[in-house]
């Protein structure tokens, strides 16, 4: 079966940022998921990252790492491409920005939301995880996809609770 010219750039993209963030970290990437961050103003600030101007969460991909590192990494990116400006700003454009949520798998907590009633659990997003690193600031990641796939996935990178 042949790919699509979509597919076969998606892959070259993937190469490329792969053959980059190898040659900027020294890490072996061994994975990748598209997440969106989210976090208090205070703990985006311990994690070292900032929302971009009238943006309430990161869009960016977990890294997956051979060393069972694992990092953000949220890709600077045009609004006009979006189809709006900021109000009350120039500044038009977000900055890349990428930090190592844990070198260490003890080091990184992961979980589901816990639901206290039925009906939480009925109508409770089945996409989004908890996440504590080792220096204590806490985010939530939600995903593409069911939240119980990415977290199989964190196991060997993450304390599952």
């Amino acid at each position: 079966m042949s790919m699509t010219k979509e597919e076969e750039r998606n892959v070259k993209q993937q190469e490329a940022f792969r053959a980059d963030f190898e040659k900027r970290t020294g890490e072996t990437v061994t994975g990748l998921e598209l997440v969106c961050l989210e976090a208090t103003p205070e703990n985006l600030k311990s994690l070292g990252l900032e929302y971009p101007t009238a943006q309430f969460c990161l869009w960016g991909l977990l890294v997956f790492c051979e060393s069972k590192a694992l990092y953000f990494f949220a890709h600077a990116h045009d609004f006009t491409i979006m189809g709006f400006k900021p109000t009350n700003s120039d500044d038009l454009s977000s900055k890349e920005q990428m930090v190592c949520l844990s070198q260490d798998p003890s080091q990184l907590t992961v979980s589901r939301p816990a639901h206290k009633t039925w009906l939480g659990k009925l109508l409770a997003p089945n996409n989004v995880l908890l996440v504590t690193t080792g220096t204590g600031a806490f985010c939530t990641l939600k995903t593409m996809k069911k939240a119980a796939l990415l977290l199989e996935r964190l196991s060997d990178y993450a304390v599952i609770s």
